[in-house]
């Protein structure tokens, strides 16, 4: 059985998603609109490899979970990678 991190996620798969995620080219959100939910984004045509290889772990690691913005209930599919934030795709 392999060790496994935070939220359960096997450990080479944590270091896997580190890896990736470090590469990725965040950037702030900074529309008024969201002010109130503070958060960073990364395009797929700034870095197509890393974000599918991103968006096949939250997809395989990821737990589904709602979200609650201006009234409206949606559900994403959550990666809890035990850095304090959670990661999704839109």
């Amino acid at each position: 059985m392999q060790p496994r991190g935070q939220y359960g996620i096997i450990a080479p798969v944590c270091g896997r998603f580190e890896i990736v995620e470090r590469r990725l080219p965040w950037k702030k959100a900074t529309s008024k609109s969201w002010q109130r939910y503070p958060h960073e984004y990364v395009l797929k045509q700034d870095s197509p490899q890393e974000f599918s290889e991103f968006k096949w772990l939250i997809e395989c690691y990821g737990v589904d979970e709602p979200f609650e913005i201006f009234g409206y209930v949606k559900t994403y599919r959550y990666l809890h990678a035990g850095d304090g934030y959670r990661y999704w795709i839109v």
